[in-house]
């Protein structure tokens, strides 16, 4: 849902069925990856099967880096928030 509220955002209205096999094949393609993250591979994964689905490179290739901007700092903050909440409690003995 958030790439295709990235899509609106830059004022195209694609079609979630390409979205959706998009976003599929780039998650199976990062989690073959050997870099972290899938970086470089997701992108161009994503950004070639919507290519083939008639979006143009143009839009697709900024559409993507934003989500994934976006997606990794929806994940961020809270992990940053629980992470030092986690560090400052002291260690119980059992």
């Amino acid at each position: 849902m958030v790439i295709y509220v990235v899509y609106i955002a830059f004022g195209h209205w694609v079609n979630p069925g390409a979205i959706i096999l998009a976003y599929g094949l780039a998650n199976i393609a990062g989690l073959i990856s050997v870099l972290p993250g899938g970086i470089g591979i997701y992108e161009a994964i994503m950004t070639a099967v919507l290519a083939t689905a008639g979006i143009p490179a143009a839009v697709s290739i900024p559409v993507t880096i934003m989500y994934r901007v976006i997606n990794m700092t929806i994940q961020v903050i809270p992990g940053y928030y629980f992470y030092h909440k986690n560090l400052s409690q002291p260690e119980v003995e059992a």
